[in-house]
């Protein structure tokens, strides 16, 4: 239990994170939220996205692949890899 709720935590703050501009400080949030819950798919997701801004266009469809794995319903994932994948 505590595990999902320090991913939780890690998870939203690598969001702030993000929207400020600090990718990589993101990226290192949401794989930490990642350890804690292997099952974070918003984590999963937020991380592909944060590596798409740094051009790390293999590890973003990695993960976006992972989060479909874990929710074959995630629609952001799923449009987040068309745009990447030719």
């Amino acid at each position: 239990m505590i595990d999902l709720i320090l991913s939780s935590g890690l998870t939203s703050f690598g969001a702030l994170l993000y929207n400020f501009g600090n990718y990589k400080s993101a990226i290192d949030n949401y794989s930490l939220a990642i350890q804690c819950n292997p099952q974070d798919e918003v984590a999963y997701v937020n991380r592909g996205i944060a590596r798409v801004v740094i051009a790390e266009y293999e590890a973003a469809i990695e993960d976006l692949n992972q989060t479909l794995q874990i929710n074959p319903q995630n629609a952001q994932a799923y449009t987040e890899r068309v745009l990447l994948v030719p």
